[in-house]
Formats: structure tokens, sequence, C-alpha cells
């Protein structure tokens, strides 16, 4: 949820509650109530009398200003105002709004100190509940990984990229995690959306997610090589798009139909040959194959291939990342069918010229 503020919105201060205990117990980031008299200082007084044994209000605070870019027209005077954003639990939020009514607002005089520890009792259980989410949400990822339980839907599949990662540093949001969705469909009907299926992955990763989001590095790491799993997800792909025409994937149902069709199982394949081909060729350490642009490069450098078919194999790997990740759209039937051909010209040239490494 940080993560997402700060990418977001313009974050100008930020508070942890509770924050370091000053002399008198009471939390030094915790604001004081504006009520100078009255029932509000009975209240401040009462509570100096009870000493609370648990931490009190938990949450984290944001001061923000949203960026103008955010903004639709007509609306650029409101990136100025200053907001405030708190980030807490549910549980945390209704036990915040009983004290704030009994403890700031009292009806009938001072509360008791019996009331006091009544409230600062409740404190302890939500801090306990939170405490038995948590482990509740962490048991279930360790079954998931631990087992060949199948992942239900989508959100678990996200869910449990997130915690896989957030060990390594990483903080996902939306945008970063990309087309989960997709990649769950494409799990779901090989029948491997389980948490052994895509572990072996993880750590293959770069992460630069920002670019390359993390569904669409798992999809290229798991494709590549296999015109099988290409067809696949790419059936799962056109699937999303339209929920009414999903049906069983093979790879008959992409090489028969329209043109279109017949034209992407055609680049597909040559793309296919020509990733295989990428695999004798290149230098690489163990099992982890540099990224495709990096190889391209590498074949560039040794002499491979020309700097202009570099710059012809830079358009091709465009267009694949286009088609399995953005789905084929409006890719007239030519454009795959030309870059068939492209690619399946220039793999036989750097097979001539590389060969077996």
């Amino acid at each position: 949820m940080e993560q997402v503020i700060r990418t977001t919105l313009d974050v100008q201060k930020d508070k942890h509650f509770p924050s370091k205990s000053d002399a008198d117990g009471r939390k030094t980031g915790e604001s004081e109530p504006d009520v100078p008299s009255g029932d509000g200082a009975q209240a401040a007084s009462g509570a100096a009398a009870h000493r609370q044994r648990f931490s009190g209000y938990g949450a984290r605070h944001f001061r923000v200003n949203i960026p103008e870019s955010r903004l639709s027209a007509g609306q650029e005077r409101y990136a100025s105002a200053l907001i405030e954003v708190q980030v807490a639990s549910v549980l945390m939020h209704a036990w915040s709004e009983v004290e704030h009514d009994l403890v700031y607002k009292p009806l009938e005089g001072e509360l008791s100190a019996s009331e006091y520890a009544l409230l600062d009792q409740l404190n302890g259980l939500v801090l306990a509940g939170e405490i038995a989410l948590e482990q509740l949400q962490q048991a279930g990822d360790a079954r998931l990984t631990a087992a060949e339980t199948p992942f239900r839907n989508h959100y678990e599949l996200a869910e449990f990229l997130r915690t896989r990662l957030s060990a390594l540093g990483v903080d996902l949001t939306d945008a970063t995690l990309g087309r989960i969705d997709v990649l769950f469909d494409y799990l779901a009907e090989q029948r491997s959306a389980t948490a052994s299926s895509v572990t072996p992955y993880l750590h293959r990763l770069e992460q630069d997610f920002e670019r390359r989001p993390v569904a669409a590095q798992l999809a290229d790491l798991m494709l590549s090589g296999n015109e099988a799993r290409y067809k696949a997800f790419l059936s799962a792909m056109a699937a999303s798009r339209n929920p009414t025409n999903r049906k069983r994937t093979t790879i008959a149902s992409l090489e028969t139909g329209s043109p279109g069709k017949l034209a992407l199982g055609e680049f597909v394949t040559a793309w296919v040959l020509f990733e295989n081909m990428l695999k004798d060729v290149a230098v690489f350490e163990e099992d982890r194959l540099p990224p495709l642009s990096t190889l391209l490069r590498q074949l560039r450098d040794r002499g491979l291939i020309s700097p202009k078919q570099f710059t012809e194999l830079e358009a091709m790997r465009e267009l694949r990342n286009r088609v399995v990740h953005r789905g084929v759209g409006e890719v007239p039937p030519e454009l795959l069918r030309d870059a068939a051909v492209v690619l399946r010209g220039l793999t036989k040239a750097i097979e001539r010229k590389g060969g077996p490494s």
C-alpha cells in the first residue's frame, strides 16, 4: 500500500503510529485533541491517570499532494491542497472510532478508570486480531508453496507472487504485476496453476518490473522455445479479451480458420525456431538465459549479425511482445507473414555463421 501511495501521490510527510513514548506515557507521534478546556480536558486528565498496557492506535498517515498530471482539466487548483491519507486495518479503525467517541466526546462526564481499562483491553484484542490475520495469511501462503494445491483464481496467484517477491525486498503494484489474469488462465489450462510450477522461475526474474511486469517476464520464461505453450498462452490472451468465446486451447485452433490466425501461427512457429537457435549459439552461465535484448547485442558484437540485421531483429522482438503481451489486435496478417519470412532467413544465416557453441 505504501508503494502505491508513493508512486501515485507526492508524499510531503509521513508518520508511524505508535511512535516512541514520551515521559508521560502518551505516544509522541499521536496527535493531541484540539480541545484545551471542558470535556476534552477532563478526558485528557482521566487518560493520564490510566497507563495503557497496549500500544493504542496503530496506523500510517501520509500527508500528500495530488500531482497535476493526475488531475483532469479544470482541476489544477487541487494540486496545492494538502491531503492526509490514513492507512490502518479495519479492526484498528473500528477501535479508534469507539475510543475517540468515548474519550474525546463524552456525553455524561469523564470516563472511569474501569472504562479506560476496558478500552485498553479492547485495543489488545484488536492487536491480537491483526497478528492472527497476518499469521493466517502467512499460513495460507506456506500451504500453497509447500503443496500442489492449485491457485483458485488469479488473486491467489498475485498474492503468492507479492509474498514471495517481498522477501527479496520488492514491493509490487498492479502495474508491475502485469496481466496476472492471463497468466493464471494459461497455467490453469495447462494444469500448472500451482506454486511448484511457478517457483522455479522466480529466481530468474529481472527486477526491472516497471519496464517488464512480473507476468510478462514469467510468461517469457515459461514459453521460451515451446510452440505449443506459445499458442496456449495466446489463446488465453484472446479469451481474456473475449470471455464469451472461451474454449479449450488446441494448437489446431490457432492454425486453422481466419487468415489472421494462419499468419499468427506462421509467425509464432518462426519465432520459436529463432529462440531455439539462440539457445544453441548464445553464451550464458548455468540455466539463466540472458534477456533477449542482451542476446541480440551479443550476436551483433560477435559479428553473427550485421547492424542492419540487429535493427530488423529489434523490430521482430517488438512485434513479438506486441502479439504475446498485448494481443494480436489489429496487426495485419501480411505484417506477420513478412516477419515470419524475415525471421526464418535470419535464423538460417545465424546458424551458418555461429553453429553450436
